[in-house]
């Protein structure tokens, strides 16, 4: 794990950054971020968050380890009015974690670092 322990968020950031950011905190986790409902795409990665944010004055959050999923996600939408998604990565898959999201964002992550050792010992 990367030895940053947190993530200050803005409407300010761009997409890019936080997706690069949050996946060196998280190698074995992926964020995805909607607007309108639909995933926003790689091509808005020089975009600020702001862009596709549902509110104008939103709140700065912090992404910390101890955090669950459920709650990263109401912060995300509550401070900046932004509708994500965590997902785990199982191998080239990738699942959502809403039957899991209680769960910490670390424990999701070293929970992926498993199902991946895993994986690689039938290599």
């Amino acid at each position: 794990m990367s030895s940053m322990k947190e993530i200050l968020v803005d409407g300010k950031m761009k997409i890019g950054e936080l997706v690069h950011v949050f996946h060196e905190l998280f190698p074995f986790l992926a964020l995805e971020i909607y607007q309108n409902g639909e995933p926003v795409s790689l091509d808005y990665r020089h975009y600020s968050l702001n862009y596709v944010s549902a509110i104008k004055e939103g709140k700065p959050l912090v992404i910390t380890p101890k955090l669950s999923v459920v709650e990263l996600e109401e912060l995300f939408w509550n401070n900046l009015g932004i509708q994500i998604s965590i997902f785990r990565r199982v191998g080239n898959s990738l699942l959502q974690t809403s039957f899991t999201s209680q769960w910490t964002l670390e424990h999701q992550n070293s929970r992926g670092n498993s199902i991946f050792t895993e994986f690689k010992s039938y290599d």
